[in-house]
């Protein structure tokens, strides 16, 4: 799969231009407007929006290109840019965007949500070390971001690979989300990723936003790859889905 040089070029151009979700952006104005604006908060906030997780990274990527991690930690992030940096560069991105889009907004976060935290469950179910969670969890948000460039949907892992690189995410992540429906075709050196984040979104479309049956066909390599059974995803599905409920409630309810 190939998309044209012109289209490459406008996905780089306005990787670090997305606009996060509007839910998310009033909540982040009030948020950086407080006078108890604190690091936890604006961290809990950021990473439960895949468009605006996405921009923070490309800001740091932008702001520290010689930096020697492949892939910060949220955390470290925040620290390192401190939450007016955020704020100011962040925010004017987040416009509301016009009518209509509101409910394709809902399905992409819930959707981006379930997938997250269904790959960090995926990651430790399967005796992963703590370390590699946030990881997993940001290639499980991250997994469709292409849908918010001007692509065909069977091109949006294309996008994202190429919008995620132009960010300065580490090339795991990246291939995960590149690859995350091409998992025959996928030769790097990151296939426990690439297939769970595979997984993870296959169990998302099984939960959110609509539930009933997934939407998606799962590769029959990840299971062998992942050394896991299709039993799997169901025993795993519950503990999602009440993360997803407590992430949504605070969502709504503000920080």
């Amino acid at each position: 799969m190939s998309i044209e040089r012109a289209v490459k070029q406008q996905i780089i151009d306005c990787a670090c231009g997305l606009k996060s979700l509007p839910e998310t952006a009033a909540r982040l104005h009030a948020l950086c407007n407080s006078h108890i604006a604190d690091a936890p908060g604006l961290y809990k906030l950021i990473s439960l929006d895949p468009v605006l997780f996405f921009q923070t990274q490309a800001l740091f990527r932008y702001y520290y290109p010689q930096a020697e991690d492949s892939f910060a930690g949220l955390a470290k992030i925040i620290i390192t840019l401190n939450i007016n940096t955020v704020k100011n560069n962040v925010l004017r991105f987040a416009a509301e965007k016009p009518g209509g889009a509101k409910k394709n907004e809902e399905s992409f976060f819930s959707h981006s949500l379930a997938a997250a935290l269904a790959c960090r469950c995926i990651a430790a179910r399967r005796g992963l070390g703590e370390d590699s969670f946030e990881r997993y969890y940001a290639a499980g948000l991250l997994h469709d971001i292409g849908k918010q460039f001007p692509v065909n949907a069977e091109e949006h892992g294309e996008a994202g690979g190429i919008a995620a690189k132009a960010a300065g995410l580490s090339t795991d992540i990246t291939d995960a989300i590149r690859y995350h429906h091409r998992i025959a075709a996928y030769r790097g050196s990151a296939a426990d990723l690439v297939c769970s984040t595979a997984l993870a979104d296959f169990i998302a479309h099984s939960i959110a936003p609509r539930g009933g049956k997934p939407s998606v066909k799962l590769e029959d390599a990840v299971w062998e790859k992942l050394g896991i059974t299709p039993a799997f995803s169901a025993e795993i599905k519950d503990e999602v889905q009440s993360g997803l409920a407590a992430c949504e409630h605070f969502i709504k309810a503000g920080v």
